[in-house]
């Protein structure tokens, strides 16, 4: 049974990375990792989607600090 639960929520977690949803996706990798600690595949997806969250959190925060900068650049009327 661990084993099919653990396949089962692998094939979940890919298809939440397939259609965008790192979050979930890491959080199922993670429980397939409880169920097999061994599961490299699952480890290395897990480590992939965190890494790709990382960086979609840092384009977010830039495109943010362009938006404010060029706001306040016509504000305060610089280039």
């Amino acid at each position: 049974p661990r084993e099919e639960r653990a396949s089962y929520h692998l094939g979940a977690a890919r298809a939440l990375r397939a259609t965008g949803d790192l979050r979930g996706a890491v959080k199922t990798y993670e429980l397939v990792l409880r169920y097999e600690p061994e599961n490299t595949d699952a480890r290395t997806e897990l480590e992939r989607c965190a890494r790709l969250l990382v960086a979609q959190k840092e384009q977010e925060r830039d495109k943010q600090g362009r938006g404010l900068r060029g706001l306040l650049n016509k504000v305060l009327g610089g280039d």
